[in-house]
This record gives C-alpha cells, sequence and structure tokens, in this order.
C-alpha cells in the first residue's frame, strides 16, 4: 500500500512540474509576442517561429536577379550580406524565373540547397516578365513570412548601405507605415516608340501619363504593403515594367506615402558612397566590391575631403 501511494504521488508531481513548464512556457512566448522591440536594429532579434512556421521578418531584402548571374550573388553575399548575421531576423532573398538552359537551372538548384536563399518561380526569365517576376515572388513571401516589417527590392546589380539605411530609419519612425520609399519618378510619359525597349501600345496602356512611382533599381516599402500590391494585381492588366506596375500602377488607388531621397542611385564621386542608402549600376563582381571597400575603408582621399583631379 505505501508503495502504491508513492507511486500516486510521483506521478501528480510529474503532472503538476508538467502544467508548470507548459504554463511558464505560454508565459515567455506572450511576453516575447507582445514585447516592443525596434525594427531598425538589425542584429538584435533571433527568429521566433509562428505557430504555422513562418518566420516573422524584420528586413526582407528581395535582389531580383538573372538564374545566370552566379558571380553576382556570390559577390552579395561577400559584400552588403555580411551585414545581416546568419541568427537575425532578417534575410535575403534572391528571386528569379527559369533560365531557357537546363544546365543553368541545375547550377541555381544546386546553389539553392547550399545557400538556401533563392526562389526560382516557374516561368522563363525575361525582359517581359519583369512584373510576373515579382508578383509571383510577393506571393512566395506571403506564404513562407508571417509578417516582414521592411521590404527592400533591388536588383543584383545594386548596393545597399545597410548601416546608413539603418540610420536613416531611426530618424524617420513617423514615416514606416505604408510607405514606398526611393528615387521617385512622376509625370513620366509612356513611350510610344516601337523601337524602344520600353514601348508600349496604347491598347496596352492608353493614359497619356504614368501614376507616380519608385524606380526599380532598389526601392523599400513597409510590409504592410505587399499584400495589398498582391490583391490589386488581380484588378488590373498586367503591365509589363516592373517599377511602373508595382509601385505606380498597384499603389495609386492605395493609401501610400511616397519618400523621395536622393541617395537612392549613382554617387558621382566613391566618397559619397557611405551617404547613400542604395548604389545602383554595378554590373560587376570587381564593382560590388569596390562600392563595399568604400564604405567600410574610406581611402585618404575620403577621409581629408580631397576633391579628385578632372
Amino acid at each position: 500500500m505505501i508503495q502504491s501511494k508513492d507511486l500516486v504521488n510521483m506521478r501528480i508531481h510529474k503532472k503538476a512540474t508538467l502544467v508548470f513548464i507548459l504554463l511558464a512556457l505560454c508565459g515567455f512566448i506572450v511576453y516575447k509576442m507582445s514585447y516592443s522591440f525596434d525594427p531598425t536594429i538589425l542584429h538584435q532579434y533571433k527568429p521566433i517561429w509562428a505557430e504555422d512556421e513562418r518566420l516573422n521578418v524584420v528586413f526582407l531584402f528581395a535582389v531580383k536577379s538573372y538564374p545566370e548571374n552566379y558571380e553576382l550573388r556570390k559577390a552579395i553575399r561577400e559584400t552588403w550580406g555580411t551585414y545581416i548575421s546568419s541568427g537575425s531576423n532578417s534575410k535575403i532573398l534572391f528571386y528569379m524565373g527559369q533560365s531557357s538552359r537546363p544546365e543553368v537551372n541545375t547550377k541555381v538548384a544546386e546553389e539553392s540547397n547550399h545557400y538556401e536563399d533563392i526562389f526560382q518561380g516557374d516561368f522563363i526569365d525575361s525582359f517581359e516578365n519583369q512584373s510576373l517576376c515579382t508578383l509571383t515572388a510577393f506571393k512566395y513571401m506571403l506564404r513562407v513570412y508571417a509578417q516582414i516589417r521592411f521590404l527592400f527590392k533591388v536588383e543584383d546589380s545594386t548596393f545597399i548601405n545597410i548601416p546608413r539605411l539603418i540610420r536613416v530609419l531611426k530618424n524617420r519612425r513617423e514615416l514606416l507605415h505604408s510607405f514606398i520609399m526611393g528615387h521617385i519618378t512622376n509625370r513620366t510619359k509612356p513611350e510610344r516608340n516601337e523601337k524602344s525597349p520600353w514601348y508600349i501600345s496604347e491598347n496596352v496602356y492608353p493614359s497619356n501619363s504614368y501614376p507616380v512611382y519608385a524606380q526599380g533599381a532598389a526601392y523599400l516599402l513597409s510590409g504592410d504593403l505587399i499584400q495589398q500590391l498582391v490583391r490589386e494585381s488581380f484588378k488590373v492588366p498586367l503591365i509589363w515594367i516592373e517599377d511602373i506596375f508595382i509601385t505606380g500602377i498597384l499603389a495609386q488607388n492605395l493609401n501610400v506615402n511616397y519618400i523621395h531621397s536622393k541617395k537612392f542611385g549613382s554617387p558621382e564621386d566613391s566618397c559619397e558612397n557611405g551617404e547613400y542608402i542604395a548604389i545602383s549600376r554595378l554590373h560587376t563582381v570587381e564593382a560590388m566590391k569596390r562600392a563595399y571597400l568604400a564604405i567600410e575603408i574610406p581611402n585618404e582621399r575620403c577621409a581629408y575631403g580631397i576633391k579628385p583631379k578632372r
């Protein structure tokens, strides 16, 4: 009888201990989810998994790349991608379509398995599929990530100065919802010259001017806009020019705050790199690495404000 009572008491004790652990764990989860954190500190936060195992992401850097651009992707991982620690709650996602060459797709699959940072849509990646590619990537993001605070869409020839980005966001906290930041363009007329690569017919786009939009080499938007932009895409015909379609046509009926920044583009002097958020038109690995070094290790001319010889 004594042994039986001891056994019963041990079972009760184990159950009580288990209940206590579960309650403590629930309390910790509630605390972590309700804790007010600063989204502009890139390395501070570890991934928090939602019940459906989708990640909450502070910054998602969505890099539009072509399947053949292995070396540029590698250069990004080795330059501005190093600002994003492996344990942080921010990610880089290279997105693209399929190559018409099977051997290229095989190589991309191997790269994806190794780095786990590539999304490849089921369509041929081409100049004409720009908008389709980005929209497909947006839909993928909505499935994979529970929440994205900031989405930075860039081309793989663009360098992102992440320390500068964080400083800018810290100084503009009142503008961190329903916004698109970048080089904002207004009153652009559609190209009607059939010989131009940007030609668009009146049948496809009858209006005489495009809405306000952010140039596509790099633009930053608040994560709450992703789902809204995807929803709007079901209401209007697809226009292949990605930046005009995504940040202009789809966004024009949303309550979007456009933030123009002169620090998206190509500095005239490399000494200005540190002041830029996004440096575009870096089409080679060497150019990408030079931009990185100009920020990380300013040369003597930059340090002392010596102007270059003309």
